[in-house]
């Protein structure tokens, strides 16, 4: 696992839908219907996220939720933040 390059980055958030960089992070944003919907949506996350051993931001706030992506051993984003993203990315809302 090693820091991606801007290039990288560039090519890989291609790649996904409703994701951009914030500060250095992968983020994407989801308003909810409701507050169990926000919820029920946080825990498939964490299922993933522990299945993969790594693990998102997550900020609720209401109807909306929060994620946002970073390798912590490479000090910036990897390979391991985009194919995160993408399994988050097929949780059915």
């Amino acid at each position: 696992m090693h820091l991606l390059s801007p290039e990288e980055i560039k090519e890989q958030i291609s790649l996904i839908d409703s994701w951009q960089i914030d500060l250095g992070l992968l983020c994407k944003e989801i308003h909810f219907k409701s507050f169990r919907n926000a919820i029920s949506y946080i825990n498939k996350i964490a299922t993933i996220s522990e299945e993969n051993n790594h693990h998102p931001i997550i900020t609720n706030n209401y109807l909306l939720v929060i994620i946002k992506l970073t390798t912590k051993d490479v000090g910036g984003l990897s390979q391991k933040d985009f194919d995160l993203a993408k399994l988050i990315d097929q949780i059915s809302l």
